[in-house]
């Protein structure tokens, strides 16, 4: 991948995190919220997907299953046991949780479960999302060995969609690691492999930086539009209203997204959160309960009340960003003094 195609994949997964934290930190079921839902994830299967190596992972499954274990599930597992043990110590008595009185072993059972439902990720149901995107790689990983071509591949692709969405309407039941969620996940996924051959090319025929995010408005609004009529979507609920809807809002606003990221977007701090996504990811609803803590402890104020007053999410989400940024920047420091002083 060359280096300028990362810098604006690095843009648009920062805004894609920027957007999954606002998700989190806005009141549930308005208009904003559920467009935001309508698109988010997807956009990142739709990255991990433009990012998949064809010639080196094609053909050597290990090797592919063996590189995303280190990248997605060790890191699922270390921030699970490490953000399950500050809420069965601390989180579980206050707040939320106290009101949930969920018993200690059922998200001790829902870590090796990996699904974000009833409770089982309880202390921290952002991390659904991480086994599920290792199912969902490994499931496209096996379509593209066997179904090389572009054709015959999004046909399947569109099948296999049909199959999880007739799934998520008919049945209750929850395969582990997110794998019913896969089966809908992985048609974003393979079109972001697909667009590898087109999406330049196609972009970059938009040369004026105006026209383009005029066009990336629109598709986007075409996006709220389309989203608007479908209602709610939730893929950790396994969730889709109208399945051709749901496609293509989120295919409009991903597009739209795209289009304004690749010509208007490469800003360094931008990259920099894209960058540190996982990171992001897993940690910022632990980020929630610290700033819940300190607004409880110190200004003596109920965070309840105040996460629904209309500054309370902005403060939720700037303390997030803001923490996480400096933890992450202050983790690659120490990584780079310790491989300096290996060498």
């Amino acid at each position: 991948m060359r280096k300028n195609t990362v810098k604006w994949i690095d843009s648009l997964k920062g805004l894609g995190i920027i957007l999954v934290v606002l998700g989190h930190c806005l009141p549930t079921n308005t208009v904003i919220t559920n467009f935001i839902y309508s698109f988010h994830i997807p956009l990142f299967f739709f990255i991990s997907g433009y990012l998949y190596n064809t010639e080196k992972y094609s053909h050597n499954l290990p090797l592919f299953f063996k590189n995303k274990f280190r990248r997605l599930i060790i890191p699922y597992f270390a921030y699970a046991f490490f953000t399950y043990a500050i809420w069965l110590l601390v989180g579980r008595n206050f707040g939320v949780n106290k009101l949930l009185d969920v018993e200690p072993a059922k998200p001790l059972i829902g870590i090796f479960f990996g699904n974000g439902i009833d409770n089982y990720l309880v202390f921290n149901i952002a991390l659904w999302f991480l086994p599920a995107l290792f199912s969902t790689s490994l499931l496209y990983t096996i379509i593209d060995r066997y179904i090389p071509k572009h054709i015959p591949k999004l046909i399947s692709l569109l099948l296999l969609g049909v199959l999880g969405f007739l799934d998520s309407k008919f049945s209750d039941f929850r395969l582990p690691w997110g794998i019913n969620i896969a089966f809908v996940a992985v048609l974003f996924y393979g079109l972001g492999h697909i667009c590898q051959t087109y999406l330049n090319r196609t972009l970059d025929i938009i040369k004026n930086k105006t026209v383009a995010f005029i066009i990336g408005i629109i598709l986007v609004g075409i996006g709220f539009a389309l989203n608007s009529i479908n209602g709610g979507v939730s893929f950790n609920s396994h969730s889709y209203g109208n399945y051709p809807l749901f496609l293509l809002s989120a295919l409009s606003s991903i597009t739209g997204l795209l289009l304004i990221t690749k010509k208007l977007l490469n800003f360094s701090e931008l990259m920099f959160l894209g960058r540190t996504s996982i990171r992001i990811f897993a940690l910022h609803i632990l980020s929630f309960s610290v700033t819940s803590g300190i607004l409880k402890f110190l200004f003596k104020i109920d965070f309840l009340k105040f996460k629904e007053s209309n500054y309370g999410p902005v403060i939720y989400f700037v303390a997030a960003i803001g923490m996480l940024s400096i933890y992450s920047m202050v983790l690659d420091y120490v990584k780079k003094k310790v491989k300096e002083r290996r060498q």
